[in-house]
């Protein structure tokens, strides 16, 4: 259900968006660290009526910034250091998601993929160098692992018929996903479980 004009925090998480800012000097000691909370609004517009965004804030609620501003969907689903990846219909057709990349700032996005995407979770590890990611069903119908320009590295099979949300274990060697019983969610006998 949507309350316009209402704060609709759909994916709040600690971003481990650490920013470091030097004030007038290369002195490491003097380098301050900031940290930001990433979480995703609905605004309603007249354009369309699903224009979610993505903001960030100070860890005090203070400082809060739309740093996306666009009339697109753009949920955030992943940070690391000070990049942002989110999935847009930005330059696509309503709802044909894309893989982007920006900094915490909103800055310097760029397309990663150039396949469509599901509505999904994603994992990193390799510092950030390697992404996990689920491609539409009509694209296919297993995970993708990929490096940070779109190319698929490795197809892992779930033995599900369908899988999303998919997130690397701390040491990267083990991948937590939801696995759901049926394609569907109209089927009568649709479950989600989640897999190791």
């Amino acid at each position: 259900m949507r309350l316009p004009t209402i704060l609709c925090i759909t994916a709040l998480f600690y971003l481990a968006c650490q920013s470091s800012t030097s004030e007038n000097s290369s002195d490491p000691q003097e380098t301050k660290s900031e940290y930001r909370i990433a979480y995703n609004v609905y605004v309603p517009d007249s354009l369309n009526d699903d224009n979610y965004e993505i903001f960030t804030m100070q860890m005090d609620g203070s400082d809060k910034k739309n740093i996306t501003n666009h009339p697109d969907v753009a949920w955030t689903y992943l940070a690391h250091g000070i990049k942002i990846f989110f999935i847009s219909d930005r330059d696509t057709a309503g709802r044909v998601m894309q893989l982007y990349q920006m900094d915490y700032k909103g800055d310097n996005i760029r397309q990663i993929t150039d396949f469509r995407l599901t509505d999904s979770w994603m994992g990193s590890r390799n510092d950030g160098q390697e992404l996990i990611i689920c491609p539409h069903q009509s694209v296919d119908s297993v995970l993708y692992l990929i490096d940070l320009d779109g190319n698929i590295l490795e197809k892992l099979e779930t033995e599900t018929p369908y899988a999303s949300d998919p997130s690397f274990s701390p040491d990267g060697q083990k991948i937590a996903f939801v696995g759901k019983t049926k394609r569907s969610k109209r089927d009568p006998d649709f479950n989600a479980e989640i897999y190791v």
